[in-house]
């Protein structure tokens, strides 16, 4: 054998016993068999580790029965993908999984009853307790709701029935107003005494704890109730008829008339001929100021001004 044999067969030799040694450094560093390890032929790393049979046979952990290196990679990429810890990770059981949903929905901080949300009414709120107690026992069956979340809830809620109250007041406060400027506009001069014919009807035939329930609950400035009880009181006589001749009568309101009225009776002084024309027309007439005056307080009258 030529030297350059020789140099070539040693070659071979250093290359095979390097592989070898690679090889057997790889699967020391896997905890492959090795006699010195206490790992021999078909054994496992696993088999030194206290773990249940159904973890050891488990294929997700069986794979790696030769790997351990592998395993704790895995578990590292797989930290980094979820980018949570593993024991914060849940599992999500099927809609129609009534106890793992349960369980769930109590790991995410749901009491385990209804009764346990110990929600706090704000103060100044009329929030109905019962109604609110219903409502949390509808969302625990149907859902996680936490005690936080049930407190925002709660808090919420107190705030948007308070805005709709200010909401309702305000918008009652309005239709009050706009119906005694209808009043007023309809009654003229004969408002103020009308709103007192009225209240004393109602208290004559409702009694005192009727007016109270028309104060407190602002029916009483209701523009309905006060034409109605204006009504009543003109109908027993609270109030005379009007008195087109200015002479009043007896009676609240003698002689006093609503707009429409007096339009009505100024129709006599553009009435060529009437008694009424002729004597506003002439200066010399017995009767001409009177009429002059009975015009003005007409016109005051329609304008739904009380007269001078």
């Amino acid at each position: 054998m030529s030297e350059q044999q020789t140099s070539n067969s040693n070659a071979g030799g250093d290359e095979a016993a390097a592989e070898a040694a690679a090889t057997a450094a790889a699967e020391a560093a896997r905890g492959g068999a090795s006699d010195d390890k206490g790992v021999g032929e078909g054994k496992s790393w696993l088999d030194g580790l206290k773990l249940p049979d159904d973890v050891r046979t488990d294929p997700t952990v069986a794979k790696f029965a030769a790997d351990p290196e592998g395993m704790a990679r895995s578990l590292i990429h797989l930290q980094k993908h979820f980018g949570i810890p593993a024991e914060q990770i849940v599992r999500l059981p099927k809609p129609d999984d009534a106890e793992g949903n349960a369980k769930l929905w109590n790991s995410l901080g749901r009491p385990e009853t209804p009764d346990k949300y110990e929600v706090k009414i704000p103060d100044g709120t009329d929030l109905d307790k019962a109604g609110l107690d219903s409502f949390l026992a509808h969302m625990h069956k149907a859902g996680p709701l936490t005690p936080a979340m049930a407190q925002g809830v709660a808090d919420w809620y107190a705030g948007y029935s308070a805005q709709l109250a200010t909401a309702r007041q305000a918008e009652f406060a309005a239709a009050q107003e706009q119906g005694t400027q209808a009043l007023k506009a309809e009654w003229g001069a004969q408002f103020e005494d009308n709103l007192d014919a009225a209240a004393e009807m109602a208290e004559r035939f409702g009694g005192k704890d009727y007016v109270k329930f028309l104060k407190d609950s602002g029916q009483g400035n209701d523009p309905a109730n006060l034409k109605a009880w204006a009504a009543v009181a003109k109908a027993a006589g609270e109030r005379s008829n009007p008195d087109p001749g200015g002479k009043g009568g007896g009676g609240k309101g003698g002689g006093l008339m609503s707009p429409a009225e007096a339009e009505a009776a100024l129709t006599v002084y553009s009435t060529a001929g009437s008694p009424e024309y002729t004597a506003l027309n002439d200066p010399a007439h017995a009767q001409h100021d009177f009429h002059v005056n009975r015009r003005n307080t007409l016109f005051q009258m329609k304008r739904g001004q009380r007269p001078d």
